[in-house]
Order: C-alpha cells, then sequence, then structure tokens
C-alpha cells in the first residue's frame, strides 16, 4: 500500500508548493489601474493623463495639477469590493482535477489628496492607497490511488498592502503647456501563511505535514513626470513613471515539512531564515492621453499606456531564490462626464489590458476588461462622487500538476465614494 502512495505523493508536493504562492489580487500590485483610485480618475475608467481638473492628477499627471483652482481637499477610496479568484483545474493528479477558488469581500482604505497654489506652483501632498487585499480561506480535496486515499487540506492566510505618500508640484511654461512631478515614498508589505494536512484513507496517524509562512516588507522610492498642453477644446498629456527605486527592506522565511507515511522512514525538515533583504518593484511606465470637449456638456478622455519589462529577485540574497519576471503590456481606456444639471454630472467609461505574462505556447495569460459608472453632485464647493466598477481577468497559464492549461478567473465588484471641498 505504501509504494503505491508514493506515486501520488511527488503531486501533492509539488501542488502544495505552488499554491503557497497563490494569492487573490492577480497582480494588481503590478497594474494598480484595474482598481479605482483618484477624484474624477475613477469615475472614467482610472483615465486622466489628459487632464480632468481633479487632484487625482498627482497619480495620473502631475503636470495637469495647473487646470485647478483655488486650494483643494479630496477624499477618496473603495467603499467595498467583491472578489473572486478561480483555478480550473489547478492541477490534475491520478486522472483527478483538483479546481481552486477563493473569495471574499473588504473595504479598501481611504485615499488623501491636498492640492494648493503657492505663487506660480501647484504643490500637492497626497496619500494613496492603489491596492490592499486580505483573504483567508479552506480548500479541501480528495484522491483516489490505486489502494488508497488521499484527504487534503489546505489552508491559506495572506494580506497584500500598498501605500503611497508623496509630494508634488506643477508649474506654467506658458499659456498652455504645462510641467510637474511627484516624488513618492512606496511601501509594500506581503505576509502569507498557508498549511498543507495530508492523510491516508482516513488515518490520522499517517500524514504529511506542510506549513510556510512568508514576510516581506521592502521599501521603495517612485517617481513620476508629467507635461501637459491645455487647449480649448482638446488637451493632451504624457506621464513617465519610473520603475520603483529600492531603498531597503527586510523580511521572513519559514518552511516545515513532516510525513510519516511510512513508518519506517519518519521524515522532517525546517527552513528558517529572519531578516532577509527583501525586494518589491513596480515597472516603468509610459502613458499619454487626450481629454475632448465636443461641447459645453460633454467631455471625453482617453489614455494608452504601457508598462515596460521587469524581471527581479525578490529576496537577492543566495540563500532563497524568488524571481519576479513581468513582461510589458498596453492599457488602452476611455471615459465619458456628461453634465445632466448644474448640479449633477453623469459618467461612464471602460478599460482593456492585455496579458501581463508573456504568453507561451498556447497560452493566453491573463487579460482584464474594466468597467465604471457614476455621479458626481456639485455644490459652489463641494463635490461628491458615487461609482460602481466591475473588472475581470481572464487567461490560462501551465497546470500546477499535469499536463494541460489551468482555466484563469479573476474578478472585482465594488462600489467607491468620494468628496472635494474646494475653497
Amino acid at each position: 500500500m505504501i509504494k503505491h502512495y508514493f506515486i501520488l505523493y511527488p503531486g501533492i508536493v509539488m501542488l502544495i508548493c505552488i499554491m503557497t504562492c497563490l494569492d487573490a489580487q492577480g497582480q494588481s500590485a503590478y497594474n494598480p489601474n484595474i482598481l479605482p483610485m483618484g477624484d474624477t480618475e475613477p469615475l472614467m475608467a482610472n483615465t486622466g493623463t489628459g487632464g480632468l481638473a481633479s487632484t487625482g492628477a498627482v497619480f495620473y499627471n502631475p503636470a495637469a495639477l495647473t487646470m485647478l483652482e483655488g486650494t483643494s481637499f479630496s477624499l477618496s477610496g473603495t467603499a467595498y469590493l467583491h472578489y473572486k479568484f478561480k483555478a480550473k483545474p489547478i492541477a490534475t493528479i491520478n486522472g483527478q482535477d483538483l479546481n481552486y477558488e477563493a473569495a471574499g469581500f473588504q473595504t479598501i482604505p481611504t485615499s488623501v489628496v491636498m492640492v494648493k497654489s503657492f505663487k506660480e506652483w501647484k504643490v500637492a501632498f497626497s496619500v494613496l492607497v492603489p491596492m490592499d487585499f486580505r483573504y483567508e480561506g479552506l480548500s479541501s480535496w480528495s484522491i483516489n490511488g490505486p489502494d488508497q486515499t488521499l484527504d487534503v487540506t489546505f489552508l491559506q492566510n495572506y494580506k497584500e498592502n500598498m501605500l503611497l505618500i508623496g509630494l508634488s508640484a506643477a508649474k506654467k511654461i506658458n499659456d498652455y503647456w504645462s510641467w510637474g512631478t511627484s516624488l513618492y515614498y512606496q511601501g509594500f508589505s506581503f505576509k502569507t501563511f498557508a498549511e498543507a494536512n495530508t492523510i491516508v484513507n482516513n488515518n490520522a496517524q499517517r500524514l504529511i505535514l506542510q506549513s510556510s509562512r512568508t514576510t516581506i516588507k521592502p521599501n521603495n522610492m517612485m517617481i513620476i513626470a508629467g507635461i501637459h498642453r491645455k487647449g480649448e477644446v482638446l488637451n493632451f498629456g504624457l506621464k513617465i513613471t519610473t520603475p520603483s527605486i529600492y531603498l531597503f527592506g527586510k523580511g521572513d522565511y519559514y518552511e516545515y515539512n513532516f510525513s510519516n507515511i511510512d513508518p519506517n522512514n519518519i521524515d522532517a525538515d525546517e527552513i528558517n531564515f529572519t531578516g532577509l533583504k527583501t525586494q518589491f518593484k513596480t515597472p516603468g511606465e509610459i502613458r499619454a492621453g487626450i481629454t475632448y470637449k465636443p461641447d459645453v456638456n460633454w467631455t471625453i478622455a482617453s489614455d494608452i499606456g504601457y508598462s515596460f519589462n521587469l524581471d527581479y529577485d525578490i529576496y537577492p540574497s543566495n540563500e532563497i531564490e524568488e524571481v519576479e519576471s513581468l513582461r510589458g503590456n498596453f492599457r488602452v481606456s476611455t471615459g465619458a462626464e456628461y453634465t445632466l444639471s448644474e448640479n449633477i454630472l453623469l459618467y461612464t467609461g471602460g478599460s482593456y489590458t492585455p496579458s501581463l505574462e508573456k504568453p507561451g505556447e498556447g497560452e493566453k495569460g491573463v487579460t482584464f476588461w474594466a468597467f465604471f459608472t457614476g455621479f458626481k453632485l456639485k455644490s459652489k464647493y463641494f463635490h461628491t462622487d458615487l461609482g460602481l466598477f466591475y473588472s475581470r481577468g481572464h487567461g490560462e497559464q501551465p497546470k500546477a500538476v499535469g499536463a494541460g492549461k489551468t482555466d484563469i478567473t479573476y474578478r472585482y465588484l465594488g462600489a467607491f465614494l468620494g468628496t472635494n471641498y474646494t475653497f
């Protein structure tokens, strides 16, 4: 009986090793435009490089801060979010397909932007949270072997977020052109714990126990620079974002494996590293956009951006090698604003982001679509935004175990609320 178990054992080990790296955010850490962020921009599919007279310009194009009048204070964020991740099948072991699904609800923290005029300059301070995800889940499978059944239980608990704190400055060059830049501290935190228990024939005395815990807390700097041309009916903007620049960061890595399936060969090993140097990097990006006002009631904005290739080792040491490899990708987005009345404006928009990963032979990677809608209520000094968004990613990658492809689906559905005060 024991020898038949070892036919399945390599597949189980490989599956668990890969499962510990799974997360539910769909690479939004490298592509924050999947989720809404900003003031007016999220109502128009995160489109704002051409300038929307919004405090969100600190991120989308700091040069467009010159479109703002007076002093502005904005408070915005995703109020409620439902997310779901599916991988079908994540693996095939002994002819059985194993499916994986993670889903949950959460609130995204709020972003704050303050903009003030200082002589010929527009200066701003902003705190942005472009990404924040947490997940706790339990998955289980029963895998039938020649003489026994393996009952696998997988527990996962992880938290991942990014924080941007920065200063921005913009100045007009002449009546049409302006330039600006934002300097951001980028803090990233990733914590995950995963544990897998595998027992044979419902016998808890014969088991494999595998657990791992990873903590990554790197600190970076990021620079955004832009130019902007303001016309009577057509505005143009260009934004360049540098790859994040590593400053410092530490992390921990722990792994424990135990097996007593064979009573004559009990095996246990432990890996424990603390205080490891850790890295996280976001790719450089170039983005161009236009804002077009065909009449007094309509504003149409379109952006196209490209994120560059990026390869880096999360643990830049000899103890652990875990290389993150990102391929260049495009993003196209368009949004529209319609003035229904003096105090009510309506919005809609959509975006398309091709595969973040370089497709392999017969592999689609993951492609995202997103749709946004909402409205704005205005008064003399205040405006309040309420919007809804839906983002879906779909693609495929090689199975964790077994031949063939895994069909992957990401889904985000949420509402966001923002307010702005100008004085």
